[in-house]
């Protein structure tokens, strides 16, 4: 199970304005490994163990062995039973950057998208509002708003209203 790690600063009444906008040396992130996620916001997180909810808002950024992200919102849902995560959700200026697997030499894949939802039992990831996948100099990407790009684990993505290809042939 990942664990995930969110690092949440304070000011304690004794610290002086001056000390707050410098974190102590102990608050440094901890190495991004197959067990570890890093999750940083810039305006918010609120947890909700009841409803084993969480939402990051503000300049959301995720780092993670496989992949970053980045987004204006992220709502995480956990499993009721406690087995970790049930759902994902990104909203707002979504930028995902998957990493090839080791040993791959293909480009990193970026995804652009208003919204991507993340279905770990799956391992799909569905980008909408005016999706588009990057790989190199080839360019998929959405020929109307509600087109959606469903992103497989093993690397095929299927495509569900108009869209767009563009491939470059970069070979002299």
């Amino acid at each position: 199970m990942l664990a995930a790690v969110a690092w949440l600063g304070f000011v304690s009444p004794t610290t002086s304005a001056q000390d707050a906008t410098v974190p102590p040396p102990d608050r440094e992130d901890p190495p991004v490994t197959k067990d570890t996620i890093i999750i940083d916001a810039t305006k918010e997180a609120v947890f909700d163990a009841t409803g084993r909810v969480a939402v990051f808002v503000g300049d959301v950024r995720i780092r993670d062995p496989r992949f970053d992200l980045a987004c204006q919102k992220l709502t995480v849902y956990l499993n009721k039973d406690g087995g970790g995560l049930e759902r994902a959700v990104a909203e707002t200026d979504v930028v995902i950057v998957q990493r090839p697997t080791e040993g791959e030499e293909t480009e990193p894949s970026v995804g652009r998208a208003m919204k991507a939802d993340y279905d770990p039992v799956k391992g799909l990831t569905t980008l909408t509002g005016w999706p588009e996948v990057r790989q190199g100099a080839n360019l998929h990407r959405a020929a109307e708003f509600s087109t959606r790009m469903v992103i497989n684990p093993d690397g095929r993505m299927e495509t569900y209203g108009a869209s767009k290809t563009l491939i470059l042939d970069t070979k002299e």
